[in-house]
């Protein structure tokens, strides 16, 4: 591991970033389109890290990567390990939101985390 740069990137920047929660990749077959596409961005996100990783490495071997250019490499590289997904979830109350979040998301645990009930039980936005 010469220089802070590790062998193999691509297996380095798997195990910094992990994978997700086996919750999102174990969804019901009705949401297989869903699942496969939250498990292609997974894949897109390691592998666009592995990638800026050789890149950063390959200009720092031909010592044409100068202070301002790693930062940058850094930077990128960072936002890929912070990144979020966002999905929203918008309907008329009692319609059955917090049901389906519940049941997408958190059935792996065995609880709700949402209430769920007749009547207006989360009339505000709700982040998770």
């Amino acid at each position: 591991m010469a220089g802070g740069v590790h062998p193999d990137p691509d297996r380095a920047l798997a195990t910094q970033f992990g994978a997700l929660p086996s919750a999102l990749l174990t969804l019901p077959a009705s949401m297989s389109g869903l699942n496969e596409r939250i498990h292609a961005y997974d894949s897109w996100r390691t592998r666009i890290a592995g990638v800026l990783a050789r890149q950063i490495q390959w200009l720092e071997g031909e010592s044409l990567a100068d202070v301002a250019t790693r930062n940058r490499f850094d930077a990128l590289l960072e936002r890929l390990k912070h990144d979020r997904m966002t999905v929203a979830f918008v309907a008329e109350f009692s319609r059955g939101k917090s049901e389906l979040i519940n049941a997408l998301f958190l059935a792996d645990y065995g609880q709700r985390m949402l209430p769920s009930a007749p009547g207006r039980t989360t009339m505000c936005p709700t982040e998770l």
